[in-house]
């Protein structure tokens, strides 16, 4: 099964493996994710109908200018934006949890006292 995923992944999709089930998403961007990873900065694009264990379709590295030229692109389109310090995420349509209940649990048991008005389901 990993070999089809890994064939249909380089079609453009987007796999997520659940035990024994796969599930791939394609189709518009409703989610895009800037992070500055050690490598450069990533621009990730999840399909409609993505949820928070949803791999990215597309991962592609860029400079700092094209960020903020695809962030700025993104409010004139009318996508929400949401930035903050190494990271900023567009959603197309409305706000969606990017975060599993857990992981927004750990997120905030452990927040510093800087991240205390950080809203864990939408960020990081």
């Amino acid at each position: 099964m990993s070999q089809v995923c890994a064939t249909v992944e380089e079609f453009g999709f987007s796999i997520t493996i659940r035990g024994k089930k796969a599930t791939a998403l394609r189709g518009p961007a409703t989610r895009i994710d800037f992070v500055k990873e050690v490598d450069g900065w990533h621009i990730k694009k999840y399909p409609h109908g993505w949820r928070a264990t949803t791999r990215p379709m597309s991962d592609e590295i860029k400079s700092e200018d094209e960020i903020k030229q695809a962030i700025a692109w993104c409010r004139e389109h009318g996508w929400i934006v949401r930035e903050n310090p190494g990271h900023s995420r567009a959603w197309r349509y409305r706000l969606l949890p990017v975060h599993t209940k857990e992981e927004t649990r750990r997120l905030r048991a452990s927040a510093t006292p800087e991240q205390r008005f950080c809203d864990f389901v939408y960020d990081y």
